[in-house]
């Protein structure tokens, strides 16, 4: 096989991931950086296709145009990757400008002062920096879910600049034929697709695992998910004889809420509500709305005064909410309901049930209350 038909070759593999992703793209819309990378497969595979036949093109084409397009694919790949991963996002034009002196460089020993091994030393090292400099970013911090993807196209973009390094040098040193190098390519080629195709199918499955456990009005945790929250929490504290608190939260009047100003109305009452709660707690403590307008809060490591000043908290907050719809404005209040436990083993339903209890005191005593579980009379501020 010839230098040639290896080039066609790996032009082949870039239109094929490309290809793949851009079908993986279209059924997965919010997929990060996905259009990147179909861009960057798509400009290496035409750019090599004009490498393959260059034999037939003027220098121009067969050799600026196709390491322009190289270019377009290291500044897209280096996009792809760090939209994927969401941080150092403007790095891409760092890589652009190496990038573009590079291209100065193959223009000049190319159409000015023709030097093929100077020529393949620009062009090693025009493609090596990049490739470092995105591997930096995936050598960063990363969510668990794509951390060892990651990590391993990490390495791949490593071993490419080695590679590229090297040949490079041995060009230019030795004036070596690339040809073998270029074996190696379809190593880096498979081993960035499959990366990404890898970190994608992770980054999915992280999502579908995070709204199968959040609210997906809300955006905070669901029945299900501060389920198992709170088994992990109640079997510590059982060991460690610590104390939680849980507080359960009702809007008053809901109902009428959704019947005056409709369900977008009762809608943008819940948001607010939840920003409320969620303005009024700590980093450490969960919030779960367990259906309609029922809230519920775990306090770990919460004796019950400290409850009932954070329950108080967020009556405050909520009573001074104002929500607007497109022609109303109107206020809203929640009753709250505080349990805590000691050391003691509940289940979640147990800890609901004794909650609901009090929240049922709180609003039996006229609403917009706070009522700890076990006392007479409720704690009210008007």
């Amino acid at each position: 096989m010839d230098i040639n038909t290896l080039f066609f070759v790996e032009s082949s593999l870039f239109f094929l991931f490309g290809l793949t992703m851009l079908v993986n793209y279209l059924a997965n819309p919010g997929l990060r950086g996905a259009y990147w990378f179909v861009v960057s497969n798509l400009a290496g595979g035409i750019a090599l296709s004009l490498q393959g036949a260059r034999a037939h093109l003027p220098v121009i084409i067969g050799i600026v145009l196709s390491n322009l397009l190289f270019v377009v694919q290291l500044v897209c790949l280096n996009r792809a990757v760090t939209a994927f991963l969401g941080r150092m996002e403007r790095m891409w034009i760092a890589v652009l400008s190496v990038c573009i002196v590079g291209m100065c460089g193959i223009a000049y020993f190319s159409l000015v002062h023709p030097d093929i091994g100077v020529r393949v030393a620009v062009i090693s090292a025009m493609m090596a920096t990049p490739s470092l400099m995105t591997a930096w970013v995936l050598f960063g911090p990363a969510a668990s879910g794509v951390r060892t993807a990651s990590r391993l196209l990490g390495s791949v973009f490593v071993f490419f600049a080695a590679v590229t390094s090297v040949r490079g040098y041995a060009v230019y040193r030795f004036h070596l034929p690339s040809f073998y190098f270029i074996w190696l390519d379809l190593i880096v080629i498979a081993g960035i697709a499959f990366g990404f195709i890898w970190m994608s199918a992770a980054q999915l499955r992280e999502d579908l695992e995070r709204q199968a456990m959040t609210d997906p009005l809300t955006g905070v945790l669901n029945r299900r998910a501060v389920e198992r929250e709170v088994v992990e929490l109640l079997r510590r504290s059982a060991k460690t004889g610590g104390t939680i608190s849980a507080l359960m939260l009702d809007m008053d009047h809901f109902k009428g809420i959704n019947d005056r100003f409709g369900h977008h109305g009762g809608d943008r009452a819940l948001l607010a509500v939840t920003n409320a709660i969620q303005r009024s707690v700590r980093g450490t403590d969960l919030v779960a709305r367990l259906g309609g307008d029922e809230f519920m809060v775990v306090l770990p490591d919460t004796p019950m005064e400290m409850a009932r000043m954070i329950a108080e908290l967020i009556r405050g907050e909520v009573s001074a909410l104002r929500v607007q719809t497109e022609t109303h404005q109107f206020q809203v209040r929640v009753s709250v309901g505080i349990t805590t436990l000691v050391g003691q083993i509940v289940g979640l339903e147990d800890l609901i049930k004794q909650s609901d209890r009090a929240l049922y005191e709180a609003k039996a005593a006229g609403r917009n209350r706070v009522f700890p579980s076990g006392e007479l009379e409720p704690a009210f501020m008007a």
